[in-house]
């Protein structure tokens, strides 16, 4: 999740910094904890070489959140009716 970059600065001292990669990025602004994030990640991957289109079901599993499943007591379904 972060990358290290050293570099030598004009007296010749070395310094590193430490940057997020792209998928560290995501996974903070998901808010998502890194075990999760690397499970979407992973399924993510999966998804990329066997997205089957013949049926919107494979999309809706893709776009449902993880919490779903938490929440599904919670919704007030008459509302999106």
């Amino acid at each position: 999740f972060v990358a290290v970059k050293s570099s030598i600065v004009e007296d010749g001292t070395e310094t590193r910094k430490f940057y997020p990669t792209q998928l560290g990025s995501a996974i903070l602004a998901s808010s998502l904890s890194p075990d999760e994030g690397l499970l979407v990640f992973a399924e993510l991957q999966k998804a990329r070489r066997s997205f089957v289109l013949d049926t919107e079901l494979h999309i809706i599993y893709l776009v449902t959140p993880m919490y779903a499943s938490d929440m599904s007591a919670s919704i007030d379904w008459y509302q999106y009716h």
